[in-house]
C-alpha cells in the first residue's frame, strides 16, 4: 500500500457522534514509487492530515493511501509519503564589580545547559501550546488538545504530545542564544495491517533518523524553537501515521532530545507506543 497527501483508503466507521473517514485503495508496485529526497517528512511537524477546503461540522478530512508491494511477498509494505509524523539584540548597563565576578566566575557553566527535561503530562509549560510551535497546523487533526502533554486520540491519528524543555543558568548574558536543539527517533515498530510502513522501499523498522532535519523545520528560531525565562523549548506531537487507515495499526519510537551549546549538551530519553484494531484505539502510551 502507498499512503500520500489528502485521501484516506478504508472505511473505518465510528459512532453517529462522530463519523469515520472513508477512504479507497488504489493498487501501486513499490517499484513505482517516487525516490524524491523529500518524499517523507516526519512524523511531528509535517502535515498529517490536510483538509483542502473547509470542512463541514462533525466530518474529518481525508487521507489518501496507495498500496505498493515488494517482489517478494515476504516483504510487501506500505510506501508512506509525507504522513509521517515521526533574536534581537540588546543592551545592557554595566553591572556592579561584585556581580561581574560572579559572571565571569559562571562562563563555563554559560557553555553547557543545566538541564533537559520532558514534560508528559500536565499543561505545557511556559504558557505555550502546539498553536506556538507549529503555527501552519493549528485548526487541523494533528494532534488532541493544543497545550496539554499526554497521549491523544483525535479520531485519525493517536498519539502524544510533549515538551521538551533545556535549561541555562540565569547568569548567562547571551541568553539560550549559544545553545541549539537536537532529536533522534528510532522507530521499533511501525506497521499497517500486519505490513511494513515503508520509506523508499526500505522498511521504518529498525532505522535512527535526524527527526529534526528530516521535518525540514528551522530549529533555530520560532516558531518550531521557544523560549521562556531561563529556557529554551520544543514540542513534538508524535503520531505516526493515520490509524484510522488502517483496520490494525502499530507504532513504538525511542527518542533522544538534546540542547548541545560549544562546552557540550544536556539530553532526554522518551518514547512512545500506539496500538489500533478495528479503528479503535487499544493501547496508546508515553514514557
Amino acid at each position: 500500500m502507498r499512503l500520500s497527501g489528502g485521501v484516506l483508503s478504508a472505511d473505518v466507521r465510528r459512532p453517529a457522534a462522530w463519523p469515520r473517514p472513508r477512504v479507497s485503495l488504489p493498487a501501486r508496485t513499490a517499484q513505482t514509487a517516487s525516490t524524491g529526497a523529500d518524499r517523507l517528512r516526519h512524523d511531528f511537524g509535517e502535515v498529517s492530515v490536510r483538509d483542502p477546503g473547509r470542512r463541514s461540522p462533525g466530518r474529518h478530512p481525508s487521507i489518501s493511501l496507495q498500496p505498493a508491494y515488494s517482489a517478494a511477498a515476504a516483504d510487501e509494505g506500505i510506501e508512506i509519503d509525507d504522513e509521517l509524523r515521526i533574536l534581537p539584540t540588546w543592551t545592557i548597563a554595566p553591572a556592579p564589580a561584585a556581580l561581574q565576578r560572579q559572571r565571569a566566575a559562571s562562563v563555563d557553566a554559560c557553555t553547557v545547559p543545566a538541564t533537559m527535561r520532558k514534560v508528559i503530562s500536565g499543561r505545557f509549560e511556559g504558557g505555550k501550546t502546539l498553536d506556538d510551535y507549529f503555527p501552519d497546523l493549528a485548526g487541523t487533526d494533528t494532534w488532541g488538545s493544543n497545550n496539554t502533554a499526554g497521549p491523544f486520540d483525535n479520531g485519525v491519528r493517536a498519539g502524544s504530545s510533549v515538551q521538551l524543555i533545556g535549561e541555562y543558568p540565569s547568569v548567562c548574558l547571551s541568553g539560550g542564544t549559544p545553545f541549539a536543539l537536537g532529536q533522534t527517533v528510532t522507530i521499533k515498530r511501525l506497521r499497517g495491517d500486519g505490513r511494513k510502513i515503508m520509506d523508499r522501499g526500505r522498511p521504518l523498522e529498525g532505522q535512527t533518523l535526524d527527526d529534526i532535519r528530516r521535518s525540514g523545520r528551522d530549529a533555530s528560531r520560532a516558531p518550531f524553537r521557544q523560549e521562556f525565562g531561563f529556557a529554551v523549548s520544543m514540542a513534538d506531537p508524535i503520531s505516526g501515521a493515520p490509524y484510522s487507515a488502517f483496520g490494525r495499526y502499530e507504532f513504538s519510537a525511542d527518542l533522544r532530545t538534546s540542547l548541545t551549546g560549544p562546552g557540550g549538551g544536556r539530553s532526554v530519553d522518551w518514547g512512545v507506543t500506539v496500538e489500533s484494531s478495528g479503528g479503535a484505539v487499544t493501547k496508546n502510551t508515553v514514557r
